[in-house]
């Protein structure tokens, strides 16, 4: 969701969003990126925004999110993103519960980290 005030003189839009409240849009699903205008009268700006959205999968597949324990015995590249200069939390889950745990890392500014599978393993 984005949400942005202002005095009544300015209008926003976002083409690809819907509008659920005044200030208020509803991002797409699986959207990485949105556009939209920013109108002061008399001058119009484009506007760009990048949405950041949890994910973690294996560098060389990007379609693989979830892992078995044994893949684990070897060494690969992992790719995460998250919000841009926070700490990475991942969480692991059985058919009982989920466990986070904290990586003692953070994401890069664009909200990107490469990681050794051997990072999590243990």
């Amino acid at each position: 969701m984005i949400s942005i005030e202002g005095d009544s003189g300015l209008a926003i839009s976002f083409p690809n969003c819907m509008q659920i409240a005044a200030g208020n849009w509803r991002v797409p699903a699986e959207s990485r990126f949105i556009e939209g205008n920013l109108h002061i009268p008399p001058h119009t700006l484009l506007l760009a925004w990048t949405i950041h959205r949890a994910e973690f999968n294996r560098e060389a597949d990007s379609q693989q999110r979830c892992f078995e324990l044994s893949e684990f015995d070897s060494d690969f590249q992992l790719r995460l993103c998250g919000l841009p200069d926070s700490s990475i939390q991942i969480g692991v889950f059985n058919a009982l519960n989920t466990n986070g745990f904290d990586l003692a890392q953070t994401f890069d500014a664009a909200g990107r980290k490469r990681i050794s599978s051997f990072s999590v393993r243990d």
